[in-house]
């Protein structure tokens, strides 16, 4: 995929080219991609206004028991392949 976005006066523009990979059924794009670059978009149009905020609040439900923040000494904590990014993360500098 390539794409861009940028701010235009008033109005944030963005574009994207997406390829075969990114197909669902034949000749049509998935739309977790649509979702995933209209979500991007509006994170970017939301920080260019100056305004940042959120659309909803985290909260736990009928699948998710309890919310809870982690750092990395809470590792040990999680399943292996989560493991592996907290890893990442703490190397990176973005998880303490």
């Amino acid at each position: 995929m390539t794409g861009g976005q940028h701010v235009d006066g008033e109005l944030t523009r963005g574009w994207a080219v997406w390829t075969e990979p990114y197909e669902g059924p034949a000749n049509t794009l998935h739309g977790g991609f649509v979702a995933a670059a209209f979500d991007d978009l509006m994170g970017f149009a939301q920080v260019a206004s100056g305004t940042a905020g959120y659309t909803g609040t985290l909260a736990a439900s009928s699948e998710i028991d309890e919310l809870a923040w982690f750092r990395y000494a809470d590792r040990p904590q999680v399943p292996p392949v989560d493991q592996l990014l907290f890893d990442d993360l703490h190397a990176a500098g973005q998880l303490r």
